[in-house]
């Protein structure tokens, strides 16, 4: 995968994931590409996480300390997959939300808007595309119309 990005942009590589943070907004607005197909995920009814569900949409709606919105189906890069927007509850502790296999990255520990792109199959690989905005949550359209500059840009190579 190759994608450009400007200098309003900071970005930190690991194995499994790309996480870029804007700099408009300090410690408000963060884009991030997960390979989640080895991934964690946490347990709706527990602090414990559970294997990476087969349905996201399903268990977004099912976890309690989120308000999943309506799935629309998009094409990302010549890629077929599922969009949705989520508010993410504050739960009252640091509970790992997503547990990739090089670090604890997401968690559900604060009030945020999340909107999720999943693609289940880029070159065999799970792909779960991630926009953060924390409060104030309404600029999650405007972190958006941001975060597709980034976007517009992406190209998956062919293995």
């Amino acid at each position: 995968m190759t994608f450009s990005y400007g200098p309003d942009w900071g970005v930190v590589e690991y194995p499994d994931q790309m996480y870029l943070k804007n700099k408009l907004r300090a410690d408000g607005w963060e884009l991030a590409f997960n390979l989640v197909t080895n991934a964690k995920i946490a347990d709706p009814n527990s602090a414990a996480t559970i294997p990476w569900p087969q349905d996201f949409v399903a268990y977004l709606r099912s976890n309690p300390y989120i308000e999943a919105g309506e799935p629309k189906p998009v094409t990302f890069a010549g890629f077929d997959g599922i969009q949705i927007d989520a508010h993410a509850k504050y739960t009252g502790d640091k509970r790992t939300f997503i547990d990739l296999s090089t670090s604890d990255w997401l968690y559900l520990d604060m009030e945020e808007m999340w909107r999720f792109i999943i693609l289940d199959n880029v070159n065999g690989e799970r792909l779960l595309i991630t926009m953060i905005v924390n409060p104030p949550l309404d600029e999650l359209p405007m972190f958006a119309d941001e975060a597709q500059k980034v976007l517009d840009t992406v190209v998956f190579s062919t293995p």
